[in-house]
């Protein structure tokens, strides 16, 4: 009898089912195309890092052997593990007028494709390029890229003897398309805008470089990266690096001083790192034995009087502690390396004249180059200064050369011009003076070319006119004597000043000694000591911990002026007035069904049956509709996340991340639209029959008011961006370093703009450091830009247990998990804890999201990441385009990207509009869905 009243009201149940099926796809649908596309973007960035468990980078160079040293010293935390030479480049096709972009270009070896479970790619001395990146250059197979790369430097980019011009560009042809299975391990930094990669033969782009065989990245695989723990991971890589490394990979080295029974260490960068040269000075003063440390600089003038001698090397020393350290030994014989060239033969000794009145004997180096003519020795061998010129800053001693040249005599006033850089206020000329205490024969240390670091463009120099420096060079001043200084003694200084007062004028922030001096007995304990724990200039990124701990909360979308949301979540939201609509249909069936079957509701009462019972056995039907509808309504709704997928690759890319996705038909979706149908189905049963009056008006008015806001609010203009705006935030994102400084006439020159301009006189610029990572972080200076209750000013506070406070970026979900505040890891270092607690969010747009600290704390954490990527210019609104304009001219090969506050205003706005203009779409379609089921469902007499 049941199956025969079901089949007789089988319209109104086919009814029913329909709206059940639509009500659990409405819930499948969005549920799992929202799973799909947080699976597809996590299986796509956990792809693009391949087999790489940790990246180690250096801003300097490593050794070729490290990688496989590593996995000798430590095969039960290292598996295996894989150098790469990466840099970065802006790139464009040769001839071409196009703009450049910036690139990462990753010199592989052979061993680059098995490390990642891939067939090897053949290079054949070109390019392997993507599809998307050949696109983005506008290139096809045979065109010939140009290049401009930072090369990677043992001197921190944006210190005074760092390499602060762009090298030429290097010409590369595109050989080769990467398949898309090949991307593997490209992606470095696993980042959700992966930056387009240029694959090259390492050998070429080390030879392009200069770098011999060396590399400044090592990706690891960790033998059983799943079982370790954070702490665990740092301390077990860190093993591995300090057993394998070399100290040139530490940016050190020790070597013999030629002509004394001394040893140096010197930083090949040009300073020893503040750490290493505690533990060193430590490690002799246990000893009870002497170092001597030494800081070398460049002077652009040694003056006496009116006498000049121009650009000089001068050394900051304990003269003193270093004649007592030393042991003469002789000169060095023939083919003795100083500074990586074999010198000059060595002829023999001489009598040397010091001065009138004062005779030395001692041993000298007589080179081949010939020697200038020592100038006539007129003066006494001392004087009393005079009261119109006293010296400011202490002692000081000239080597004879200089001496001679200068005509001096202890008590003579000595002045030193030079150049001073920081990165507040750029070049800056600088003065200081001393009183000539005495002079150095050519001999020991007064000849002693390796007090100087081997700076680039100054070491390897032919002659003294090319020079290649940070300071302006005027090579008029530059006589023959000059030259003939060079060819014979090279970098050896010219002047000495105590250690204290050369800390004091050249000393930075990266170092304050430039080698430390030290007895032949003690070079073991010094390399233990250097040695003792990983050099600050090495950063160690987890990169698959950190990506799957962010992954993990990343699966989010900001809304603006809201807390973000999952993307099921923020797909639902938009289907809630389609889903109001179906609840409503469900829960007024039962109601309709009694209607509808008035005939069979009394008999039943006739045969004794009471009401409540009757309407339970009526209301049993929609539980066969359900079963009906389940299947159905699954299939419908894998269907609809198919066309959700589609419409947000073609409609909404910039919230897909250009993801290629599939439909993942997950489980866990399914069985939450059939129990939402199910608890639907149950609690119309319940509640939806209990009505008393015959026509649910309530139900329609409730309905008809929801109708109503939706279409008021979809009808209701959406209001815009004001681009007048009175200031502007103009934000400039480059590929490579920007080392000159906006602020000053002379940065600005630098770059080709105009330093007297008026309109760039008022600008406001801040420079940010930037580290390119599983999460974006930004260093910037606290007292730039912070006012009264500004959270930049709370970046420099000192929280408990040494966490370090930063700022979120708000549309950064990763950093946070949706949360307000919270720990986030950077680094796993054991011994130093670089834990960071978001202490407010930001709304200024800085590109990317990104992580906000301090930039003394980044320049301690990212030691690697050197030089000013982020340009942020305050400016008029009239004058932000022509401003724009002008440093995208001067810019061009830094690859630089900008962005505005206004553009960013409308990019969010541009967003909301995308969710708005979606939300109303599918509440208008549920309005209509809604109307057409309330007719279905609409009471009428039963026949």
């Amino acid at each position: 009898m049941a199956m025969t009243a079901f089949w007789r009201h089988r319209r109104l149940h086919a009814v029913t089912t329909m709206v059940l099926a639509l009500l659990i796809a409405g819930v499948a649908g969005p549920l799992l195309a929202g799973r799909s596309l947080r699976t597809s973007a996590r299986e796509h960035r956990l792809h693009a890092i391949g087999r790489t468990d940790v990246v180690l980078r250096t801003q300097a160079t490593f050794s070729m052997r490290l990688p496989a040293g590593m996995v000798v010293a430590a095969p039960d935390v290292v598996r295996v593990a894989e150098g790469v030479l990466v840099v970065d480049a802006s790139a464009r096709k040769t001839d071409s007028n196009d703009e450049r972009i910036a690139v990462r270009v990753v010199g592989v070896a052979d061993s680059f494709w098995p490390f990642h479970d891939l067939p090897a790619v053949s290079l054949a001395e070109g390019a392997a390029l993507t599809r998307d990146t050949l696109d983005r250059l506008r290139a096809t197979l045979g065109d010939t890229l140009e290049l401009v790369v930072w090369p990677p430097s043992e001197i921190p980019a944006d210190t005074m003897m760092a390499r602060r011009v762009l090298p030429g560009p290097i010409t590369v042809a595109v050989s080769t398309l990467i398949e898309p299975s090949h991307t593997a391990g490209l992606d470095l930094n696993a980042s959700a805008a992966p930056v387009p990669v240029i694959v090259v033969p390492m050998t070429w782009l080390q030879k392009a470089l200069g770098l011999g065989t060396r590399i400044n990245t090592v990706l690891v695989s960790l033998a059983d990266a799943d079982a370790v723990s954070m702490p665990a991971l740092g301390r077990g890589v860190e093993r591995a690096w300090l057993a394998a490394a070399a100290l040139p990979d530490h940016g050190l080295r020790i070597r013999r001083v030629p002509g004394d029974n001394v040893m140096a260490l010197e930083g090949l960068g040009g300073v020893v790192p503040p750490p290493v040269a505690t533990r060193v000075m430590s490690a002799l003063a246990r000893l009870q034995r002497p170092g001597i440390p030494a800081l070398a600089a460049v002077a652009n003038t040694l003056r006496v009087g009116d006498r000049r001698v121009p650009y000089s090397t001068v050394a900051a020393i304990d003269l003193d502690g270093y004649l007592r350290l030393s042991v003469p030994s002789g000169p060095p014989g023939p083919g003795v390396d100083l500074s990586g060239e074999s010198d000059p033969l060595v002829r023999g000794a001489l009598e040397v004249r010091v001065g009138r009145g004062g005779t030395r004997v001692g041993r000298v180096q007589m080179l081949e180059a010939t020697a200038s003519p020592a100038a006539p020795d007129t003066r006494t061998s001392s004087r009393t200064p005079t009261t119109d010129d006293p010296p400011e800053h202490g002692a000081i001693w000239l080597n004879e050369w200089t001496a001679a040249r200068l005509d001096a005599a202890a008590g003579d006033t000595v002045h030193l011009d030079f150049d001073a850089w920081s990165a507040d206020a750029g070049l800056t000329p600088r003065h200081a003076s001393f009183r000539l205490e005495g002079v150095m024969p050519m001999m020991r240390i007064g000849g002693d070319r390796t007090l100087v670091p081997d700076w680039p463009g100054i070491a390897n120099a032919p002659t003294l006119a090319s020079w290649r420096t940070p300071m302006p060079l005027d090579r008029t001043r530059i006589r023959a004597e000059d030259e003939a200084y060079w060819a014979q003694w090279r970098t050896a200084p010219k002047a000495f000043v105590p250690l204290e007062v050369g800390q004091q004028l050249w000393g930075d922030s990266y170092g304050q000694i430039s080698s430390i001096r030290f007895a032949v007995r003690d070079a073991d304990a010094v390399a233990a000591a250097v040695r003792a724990e990983m050099p600050t200039r090495v950063t160690m990124d987890p990169l698959r911990a950190t990506l799957t701990t962010a992954l993990d909360a990343s699966s989010l979308l900001p809304m603006r002026d809201a807390p973000v949301l999952p993307y099921d979540t923020l797909l639902l939201m938009a289907h809630l007035v389609p889903l109001a609509a179906l609840w409503l249909a469900v829960w007024l069936r039962p109601r309709q069904v009694e209607h509808q079957r008035r005939d069979e509701v009394l008999l039943f009462r006739m045969i004794g049956f009471p009401l409540a019972d009757v309407r339970t056995r009526l209301s049993r039907d929609i539980y066969a509709c359900l079963a009906i509808a389940l299947p159905a309504g699954l299939a419908i709704g894998a269907g609809y996340a198919t066309v959700l997928l589609a419409a947000m690759r073609l409609w909404w890319p910039a919230h897909s991340g250009g993801i290629t996705t599939t439909l993942r038909i997950d489980a866990t979706s399914l069985l939450a639209a059939a129990l939402t149908a199910t608890i639907v189905a149950t609690l119309a049963v319940w509640f939806g029959g209990r009505r008393r009056d015959g026509w649910p008006r309530r139900a329609f008015v409730l309905f008809a008011l929801i109708a109503g806001v939706v279409i008021g609010v979809t009808l209701a203009p959406r209001p815009s961006v004001d681009t007048a705006a009175e200031e502007v935030t103009v934000f400039v994102d480059t590929a490579l370093p920007v080392m000159a400084d906006l602020h000053m006439a002379a940065g600005r020159a630098a770059l080709g703009l105009d330093p007297a301009d008026e309109a760039w006189r008022d600008v406001h610029v801040q420079r940010v450091r930037v580290h390119d990572g599983v999460r974006r972080v930004l260093g910037v200076h606290v007292r730039v830009g912070a006012g009264p209750g500004d959270a930049r000013a709370r970046l420099g506070d000192e929280l408990p247990g040494a966490i370090i406070p930063g700022i979120a970026h708000r549309p950064s979900p990763s950093f946070t998990g949706g949360r307000d505040t919270g720990d986030i890891v950077l680094t796993p270092a054991a011994d130093v804890p670089d834990a960071v607690r978001v202490i407010d969010r930001t709304d200024l747009d800085l590109g990317p999201p990104a992580l906000v600290i301090d930039e003394a704390r980044f320049k301690r954490i990212f030691a690697s990441e050197t030089g000013y990527r982020l340009l942020i210019l305050r400016v008029r609104g009239d004058q932000a385009a022509r401003m724009a304009d002008d440093l995208r001219r001067v810019l061009e090969r830094y690859a630089p990207h900008f962005t505005t506050s206004v553009d960013a205003a409308a990019e969010r706005q541009r967003q909301a509009d995308d969710l708005f203009r979606v939300w109303r779409l599918l509440s208008l379609a549920g309005v209509a869905i809604g109307a057409a089921l309330l007719f279905l469902t609409r009471q009428t007499p039963p026949s």
